[in-house]
């Protein structure tokens, strides 16, 4: 049913994904980088190249808790598992 056009770049370990949704005049856009870049910039680049009137922007700050060690990283990506599958349990028992 919705259709458009999805395009990635891949730039070693960043990444930059626009999906668009033209039948509905939207676009989603992710810029991913392992450095600090100027976001601000980002942004009024996407809104002139795509003629936007209006955006909502999200920043998250990625991995930055994050060891550089695998081993040391595990017991975090566990964790945050576990708080995830609670926030889950937590929303369907207050639908329910």
């Amino acid at each position: 049913q919705d259709w458009g056009v999805s395009g990635f770049v891949l730039i070693a370990e960043s990444h930059i994904s626009i999906h668009t949704f033209p039948e509905y005049r939207h676009v989603w856009v992710d810029i991913f980088s392992c450095k600090g870049f100027d976001a601000t910039k980002a942004i009024e680049d996407m809104k002139a190249r795509f003629e936007l009137a209006e955006v909502d922007v999200q920043i998250l700050e990625r991995g930055l808790e994050y060891p550089h060690s695998i081993r040391e990283s595990i017991p975090l990506m566990h964790q945050e598992r576990r708080e995830a599958a609670a926030a889950v349990d937590a929303r369907e028992s207050v639908s329910a």
